[in-house]
């Protein structure tokens, strides 16, 4: 690789940790065969069937609707093809304008950081006097407030941009649908749609001497090797303590599993998380700490699942989706083949940097509530501009990544009995759902693109397509149950919220807070002491 491109990646990882970092802050006999036969399970064959329309909608509310009530849209009417590219184009030119304001915004936030910075290194180091302390914390505190600002404004401006890139990937469905579910359906009554690529769902399980398959035993020893790393550095997040969560989630892993492309044993963890600004909890609407709703896999077959995505899953068919995504990764081996490809371009520790933050981000940033928001953005958006789009491609990354493991995990839930429209369901939910942490976690580290959904799409029609008149597990008592003990579990009254606040390690002697900072902000030009009063620090 030529010197120019090392340095501009060079530069690339530089922005992406310093931004991660400094922001400080994302059938019944089917189941009779896995899970205990005393839980009752409601299948169904059609769940959250697209609603009847007798005109078209407008484009406006096209939209904000879920995946499969735009698809069916689409083969519905007949929408004008000029119409949907040129809303497309207005939603991007307000994206493009909207990031072009927010970098400006940001780069002006910095210089002004610069500025104050300038400030503290020309005052005199010392602590005795209280006028020169009071200044030091003052600008420190202006310092805290302009970063908080700007994270606050970043928070918000990647959620803007996330919601648009999911309207645009529904007018593309829109417009694109027809003609694809034509095509689709051609191929299936022709018998030639098994030709597609892992075609063969009918072989899942024997199918392991085929690439990407082959092989898996080589990647347990590199996921063991992370796994205790994350572990020794404090990185592993709190596990469930409630048994028979961590029962039903590991029994579900393995149905799962065993109904896979799985070669190695599967090492479940549940674990949870809260999600975190400024060091601070978030709490949510219902006065509770907000959950990271993530799920994620290690090489070898090291699956992680966060008790933030059972509560955000709305039944058991979207979380057993989300969880074969992941296994999914594992099976396909997506970072040792990403690593191979990095060894071809000789840079091996990037390839393995960015494969573990790809596939398994909360081991990574554990602490960072707003490195979740950033996540996928940083290596979309960051890395494109930069111009690393290239290299990240060439090792198989971006998208192609994400669809081969939608459409291997769709195949798994399908063949272990679930409805395969559950990760479509959650991945819609779970991009419209409304509160200020509501696109952390595995939304923002799997973004929702327009291809990727037609992906998704297609495989579900295909599937759907093998037994038409097979009953699917939806949802199960046992699923809603287990959310009803994990609510319990993570429940926190306000006077635990107040004394864990209290424990929190403590900062240094005048080191500044945020509520200090309110304090002393509050009393501009005033030199009376603020250094030394209690609201100054902790």
């Amino acid at each position: 690789m030529n010197k120019p491109i090392r340095t501009v990646m060079a530069i690339g990882l530089a922005a992406v940790f310093f931004l991660q970092s400094s922001v400080s802050l994302v059938s019944s006999a089917a189941f009779a065969a896995g899970l205990p036969q005393n839980e009752a399970a409601i299948a169904q064959g059609e769940t959250n069937a697209a609603k009847t329309f007798t005109s078209p909608p407008p484009l406006s509310e096209v939209e904000n609707m879920p995946s499969l009530e735009v698809a069916a849209l689409a083969v519905q009417f007949n929408y004008d093809p000029g119409k949907i590219q040129a809303e497309i184009n207005s939603i991007k030119n307000k994206s493009k304008a909207r990031e072009q304001a927010f970098s400006k915004e940001a780069k002006a936030a910095d210089k002004q950081v610069q500025a104050k910075e300038k400030q503290l290194s020309k005052l005199p180091t010392t602590v005795s006097d209280p006028k020169v302390v009071a200044e030091r914390q003052r600008t420190q505190c202006e310092i805290l407030k302009i970063k908080e600002g700007m994270t606050d404004k970043a928070l918000a401006f990647l959620q803007e941009q996330i919601g648009r890139d999911v309207q645009i990937s529904h007018l593309q469905l829109l417009s694109q649908w027809k003609v694809t579910s034509q095509q689709l359906n051609q191929q299936i009554a022709s018998g030639t749609v098994s030709q597609r690529r892992f075609g063969n769902v009918l072989d899942i399980g024997n199918r392991g001497s085929m690439k990407p398959f082959a092989g898996q035993q080589k990647d347990v020893a590199f996921g063991q090797r992370e796994l205790e790393n994350a572990r020794r550095s404090g990185q592993l997040p709190k596990a469930v303590e409630d048994p028979a969560v961590q029962e039903y989630v590991t029994q579900l892993a393995e149905k799962i599993g065993r109904n896979s492309d799985l070669q190695v044993p599967l090492h479940v963890y549940v674990i949870q998380q809260e999600a975190r600004k400024g060091g601070r909890p978030v709490i949510g609407k219902d006065g509770q700490p907000e959950q990271v709703t993530n799920a994620m896999a290690l090489p070898g077959g090291f699956l992680f699942v966060y008790a933030g995505l059972i509560m955000a899953a709305r039944n058991e068919s979207e979380l057993a989706g989300v969880m074969a995504h992941e296994i999914s990764h594992v099976t396909a081996r997506h970072s040792a083949r990403m690593m191979s490809r990095g060894t071809k371009y000789s840079i091996i520790q990037l390839a393995s940097m960015i494969a573990l933050s790809l596939f398994a981000p909360g081991l990574f940033q554990a602490g960072s509530y707003l490195a979740y928001q950033l996540h996928g953005l940083l290596l979309q958006s960051i890395m494109n501009g930069l111009g690393l789009i290239f290299t990240i491609n060439a090792m198989g990354v971006s998208r192609d990544s994400e669809m081969e493991a939608d459409q291997l995990g769709m195949q798994y839930a399908w063949k272990a009995g679930y409805d395969p429209e559950g990760i479509i369901t959650l991945f819609d939910w779970m991009a419209t759902k409304e509160g200020y942490a509501s696109r952390t976690s595995f939304f923002a580290t799997h973004p929702a693109f327009g291809d990727r959904t037609i992906g998704a799409l297609k495989e579900y029609t295909v599937l759907k397509s093998i037994d038409p008149n097979r009953k699917y597990i939806s949802d199960t008592e046992q699923f809603q149950a287990i959310k009803e003990r994990l609510k319990k579990e993570l429940f926190k009254t306000k006077q635990q919220i107040q004394e864990e606040e209290k424990n929190r390690p403590s900062l240094l002697q005048g080191e500044v807070t945020s509520e200090g900072c309110a304090s002393i902000l509050s009393q501009e030009g005033s030199d009376s002491g603020t250094a030394n009063t209690p609201s100054a620090r902790r």
